[in-house]
């Protein structure tokens, strides 16, 4: 069952006192979006070309957060605002130091591999000039056993 708008409104304010509720032009939607500071980056100034909904929440100062079908303003919508709610969760901090990490270990694995790389460049350089010098004539005996020269 859905809720009145007005309880839904009332609601909403006490998630954050910033959001608000408003009737898309599309009715088939309601648009929650959340008033943005003057000169913040998330705000463009309104232009004649755009939708009219997008006009009018720039125009107002809004930014939009989300859009909720006409027969959806149940409490659902809240438990969805807090779970994409960054700050809930300690902020960008979190997410930051998980890409920090995933960073670090994509490195260390290219240095993994570089060293490698140039272990094994140098472990065959090694071998060509032992060969070339003749103090080697292949890598393993007839056996097959390695070469155990000095």
């Amino acid at each position: 069952m859905s809720w009145s708008v007005t309880r839904f409104e009332r609601e909403l304010k006490k998630v954050d006192a910033l959001l608000r509720i408003r009737r898309s032009t599309d009715p088939r939607w309601w648009l929650i979006e959340r008033k943005c500071r003057h000169g913040s980056p998330c705000l463009v100034k309104p232009k004649d070309r755009q939708a009219r909904d997008l006009y009018l929440a720039n125009r107002d100062g809004y930014t939009l957060i989300t859009k909720v079908p006409w027969d959806q303003l149940t409490h659902h919508v809240f438990l969805e605002l807090r779970a994409w709610d960054m700050w809930t969760f300690g902020g960008a901090g979190p997410y930051f130091d998980q890409w920090m990490a995933n960073r670090q270990r994509d490195e260390d694995l290219e240095d993994r591999r570089e060293t490698s790389m140039f272990s094994d460049c140098a472990r065959e350089a090694y071998d060509l000039i032992r060969h070339k010098e003749h103090r080697i004539a292949a890598g393993f005996h007839p056996t097959g056993d390695p070469v155990t020269t000095p």
